[in-house]
């Protein structure tokens, strides 16, 4: 069941990955809303805080999990190397207050979309009063096989962890990425 929409706002404006480690690095900029596969999720280009951005919301039925809400920019391919994003999430106006709001990206994500990696924020949990939820704040799935309450089961601790986000402020991430799945830091 959801907790409730989500809203999430990425700006790929300082996106940059490298194909392989010492690589230069390909900068691929916001892309056009209108350019990017949706799969159960809008997209729409925005300014917000003073940066060109694409704002992508909820847009599924609810009996849709997470791995169902995607927005891919196609053309792109990549394996190993290093993803550099700033991204910022909050949850939506009307969500209740107990929802965290995810912000992410996947890679690795497969021609038929059914398997990729992907890394992601709880904005609201980096300041949550409880420390547990704070540890909670990031956090690394794999689908299919390794969604995010089977890796915290069998790994606690080892697949998220805790940052200090702050919701709807822009949060800079990198992912480097070497080997076979489940192998990104």
């Amino acid at each position: 069941m959801r907790v409730g929409r989500v809203c999430a706002l990425v700006v790929l404006l300082l996106f940059s990955v490298r194909q392989a480690f010492g690589q230069s690095a390909q900068e691929i900029g916001v892309p056009a809303a209108d350019k990017l596969e949706l799969h159960n999720v809008k997209a729409g280009k925005v300014s917000y805080q003073g940066r060109a951005a694409v704002r992508v919301t909820d847009a599924a039925a609810a009996d849709v999990d997470d791995a169902g809400r995607l927005a891919i920019i196609p053309g792109t391919s990549f394996q190993d190397g290093m993803i550099e994003v700033n991204l910022s999430g909050d949850t939506a106006a009307d969500a209740p207050a107990q929802a965290r709001g995810f912000v992410g990206i996947a890679f690795r994500v497969s021609a038929d979309r059914s398997h990729f990696e992907c890394f992601y924020l709880r904005p609201k949990n980096g300041r949550a009063e409880d420390q547990l939820q704070r540890n909670h704040s990031t956090q690394y799935i794999s689908v299919p096989g390794f969604p995010w309450n089977k890796l915290r089961a069998e790994s606690p601790g080892k697949y998220e962890s805790y940052v200090d986000p702050v919701a709807g402020q822009w949060t800079r991430v990198r992912i480097r990425c070497r080997g076979r799945a489940r192998g990104c830091t």
